[in-house]
């Protein structure tokens, strides 16, 4: 089957440019792998980070009151383990709200999660399969290069994933 585009990603420009397309009643194959639909905001990035500095500023703020009439005999304890757990399904619910479930209703467009490549003009390579498609876009995620550092005392020190995946090395 030949489609009017392509999209490799599936994060929230991956969607804009889907959404667009659809409503102008053109076909599209989105090919996603790497981080869930949503991309770095929704999964590693914007959303997670946000969640867990408000839990951290509930906490922060709720043992020190502003006025000196308010005393907590107790203090809050901190789980770190449910907070993750929070964050986790905070993030889950936004990927279905904002990604699967608007997938599901726009018609025109079809997913296959797996890992792409550009096989030749107009053509893409995924899943051993050759896709064609008048244009093709490339809305991935960029990171940087990590390359070690040495510092004074001859530790190297290395760049990590996001402090929010599941995936942490370390």
């Amino acid at each position: 089957m030949k489609y009017d585009l392509i999209i490799i990603g599936g994060g929230s420009a991956a969607f804009a440019a889907a959404a667009k397309v659809v409503e102008l009643k053109k076909i599209v194959l989105m090919i996603n792998s790497g981080l869930p639909l949503g991309g770095t905001c929704v999964n590693v990035g914007c959303m997670p980070s946000k969640n867990l500095l408000a839990q951290g500023d509930e906490f922060y703020y709720s043992q020190r009151p502003r006025f000196r009439s308010l005393r907590l005999k107790t203090r809050y304890q901190f789980d770190f383990k449910v907070a993750i757990k929070e964050k986790d399904r905070m993030v889950e619910k936004a990927r279905k709200q904002n990604y699967t479930g608007v997938l599901k209703n726009l018609k025109g467009i079809t997913l296959l999660e797996e890992r792409a490549r550009l096989a030749g003009p107009n053509q893409v390579e995924a899943a051993h399969q050759l896709y064609e498609a008048d244009k093709i876009l490339i809305a991935v995620r960029a990171s940087p290069k990590s390359i070690p550092v040495v510092v004074k005392e001859k530790r190297t020190v290395k760049q990590e994933s996001s402090p929010f995946s599941r995936n942490r090395s370390g």
